[in-house]
């Protein structure tokens, strides 16, 4: 990706729904999307399952969600 290409950096939280909306963004959008995506520290709360995440819980779903 070309940074001089990015129109847009929106900061968002590392939530279900906002990874969805990226997702469902047209391809011309994509390429000028840069999301920074704010994580929760390892133990926070997690409000898309409902339950307080360990360290090693975080990490093993980051992946897959990132993806």
């Amino acid at each position: 990706m070309n940074l001089a290409s990015v129109a847009y950096v929106p900061q968002l939280k590392w939530k279900a729904g906002e990874r969805a909306a990226v997702t469902f963004l047209d391809q011309s959008l994509k390429s000028r999307l840069l999301p920074l995506f704010r994580l929760c520290p390892p133990g926070a709360y997690e409000p898309d399952i409902g339950v307080q995440l360990s360290e090693g819980q975080f990490l093993k779903s980051f992946g897959q969600h990132l993806s």
